[in-house]
């Protein structure tokens, strides 16, 4: 068997390589809040009415694949923001700086408004400064995205596709600010370790293809039928019969 190359590797231009977060599979970076949660809920009137409870996300495999699927980079150190000016401007302090290559680059970084025109994302736009070159194999590109039904609640990553097979530079991460309070001033702090950006390589050949669109045979039909009543009566059978663990596929 040949030595292939790995679909995606992560590589450290760093001299502190040891002392920086790893990016992981995305599966290691489950927020607090749904490792908590409960799979069946008896919030509210529920309670009263006594039976079974309602399903949570908790039990929902699609949302939690979801949040599994590819690689998480996560902050390389604590990293505290604070929004003023009516969420004009910002200032910020780190635990650290990070090296680039001999360079010392800050962790956060600003875009320049105008460069989103009158998108709806006009506003003040941030960029992590990531410290992990990205390789993938020939004809992978990577999508970056904000991690995935995570629930953050101040920052949201930019979603963008990179060709990482032949770009040779580094991909850092534009994000916005989120103000769910709608504050003219308030802070919050990016935890070292916590995921900034989800990344999913993906082989390009393979989703920039034509797609089929056609009228179901009856055979698919009698098997959407049956899977329906496989559903109705068993609330787990997608996740008991139908869904592959993701962890076996981690080789």
């Amino acid at each position: 068997m040949f030595n292939r190359r790995p679909i995606i590797e992560f590589v450290s231009i760093d001299p502190a390589f040891s002392y920086v977060p790893k990016p992981d599979n995305a599966r290691k970076f489950l927020p607090k809040w749904i490792k908590s949660l409960k799979e069946e809920t008896f919030e509210g009137d529920l309670k009263e009415k006594g039976g079974r409870g309602l399903d949570t996300v908790r039990k929902c495999v699609p949302f939690l694949d979801a949040m599994k699927i590819g690689y998480s980079i996560p902050a390389p150190c604590d990293i505290w923001i604070k929004i003023i000016q009516n969420g004009a401007a910002f200032e910020h302090e780190v635990r650290s700086s990070i090296n680039l290559a001999g360079n010392v680059s800050e962790v956060v970084s600003q875009h320049d408004p105008r460069q989103m025109g009158n998108s709806p994302y006009r506003g003040l736009i941030l960029k992590f400064i990531n410290p992990w070159k990205i390789n993938t194999r020939k004809g992978y590109s990577c999508l970056f995205v904000n991690p995935i039904n995570s629930g953050n609640k101040y920052f949201e990553s930019f979603t963008g596709v990179v060709d990482t097979d032949n770009y040779n530079n580094i991909v850092n991460f534009p994000f916005r600010i989120l103000n769910p309070d709608n504050k003219p001033e308030f802070e919050f702090m990016i935890k070292r370790g916590e995921p900034i950006v989800q990344v999913i390589p993906f082989k390009r050949s393979d989703v920039y293809s034509k797609s089929n669109v056609r009228n179901a045979s009856l055979q698919e039909w009698k098997s959407e039928m049956r899977d329906k009543d496989y559903v109705a009566g068993n609330f787990s059978w997608y996740r008991e019969h139908i869904v592959e663990k993701k962890i076996t596929l981690e080789k």
